[in-house]
């Protein structure tokens, strides 16, 4: 294979189930040269959001172990039965895909080979990713704001809130969160439902107003420019060519406003 034109060398990785035999792929592409890779990851099937943490953690290691370059681009599982992308893997839920599906747009669809970036955009484990899950998607959307800019104090409050919740408290707003099963996307009005609703523990309630930000909220910088993800972070030295890129069909679905700037988001430092 090594002696063909093969750039890059496409394969798969569903599930942890087989890292074994991917792992050693990985490792027989890099001996015979192969040093370009493209990787498909199929989520939201039989996997837990954990699961795909570690697939991708695991192609970071990869890359600095063997000096080479895996592209992973996360594939939400869809039933071919469907005739719309309203799936939900057993251990998923509905506001965790849109999570991850706003965490994606900053690189279109690929997850970062950097390092540094990998787990400033993810986290630093399975755990914090899931804490990531679960922030409130304007705190994710726009996430430079919200940690070192003018939305700060409104992030604080936010975490002041959380600390105090118990596990069981954690559990019931990710099950709060998902929303109903029969609707067919989140709303603000869901969470300003729950935030009025006085039978859902005081606690619950008073963290719903972040949920309420609209991450259509057309936030500036102190120098007037539109926001960057992270300034100080560059996704990837090496970015895979225009054809290159495999984009997820689903990834922008019904919402034009993340198709105007899945681009603009990516204007990171080099």
């Amino acid at each position: 294979m090594s002696s063909i034109c093969i750039s890059p060398l496409r394969i798969a990785f569903d599930h942890l189930g087989v890292r074994k035999v991917y792992e050693t792929a990985i490792r027989m592409a890099a001996d015979n040269g192969i040093t370009s890779l493209s990787n498909y990851m199929l989520y939201n099937f039989m996997d837990t959001p954990a699961d795909l943490y570690v697939r991708m953690q695991l192609n970071i290691a990869l890359n600095e172990a063997l000096g080479i370059r895996i592209w992973s681009f996360p594939m939400r599982y869809q039933p071919v039965t469907l005739k719309d992308r309203s799936h939900v893997g057993e251990n998923w839920n509905r506001y965790y895909l849109r999570s991850f599906q706003i965490m994606l747009q900053a690189t279109r669809g690929i997850v970062s080979g950097n390092p540094s970036f990998f787990m400033r955009a993810y986290g630093e484990d399975r755990r914090a990713f899931e804490r990531l899950l679960r922030l409130p998607h304007a705190f994710i959307f726009h996430r430079e704001y919200h940690e070192n800019g003018p939305g700060r104090p409104v992030r604080d409050e936010y975490e002041t809130i959380l600390k105090r919740f118990s596990a069981n408290q954690e559990r019931e707003l990710v099950h709060l969160l998902s929303g109903p099963t029969d609707a067919k996307g989140l709303r603000r009005d869901h969470f300003r439902r729950l935030a009025n609703d006085r039978a859902i523990d005081p606690l619950l309630r008073k963290v719903m107003p972040f949920y309420m930000l609209d991450i259509k909220d057309n936030l500036k910088t102190g120098s007037g420019q539109g926001l960057t993800l992270f300034p100080a972070l560059n996704p990837d030295p090496v970015m895979p060519a225009e054809d290159e890129v495999v984009e997820d069909a689903g990834l922008f679905d019904h919402d034009p406003m993340l198709q105007r700037k899945n681009t603009s988001l990516v204007k990171t430092a080099n």
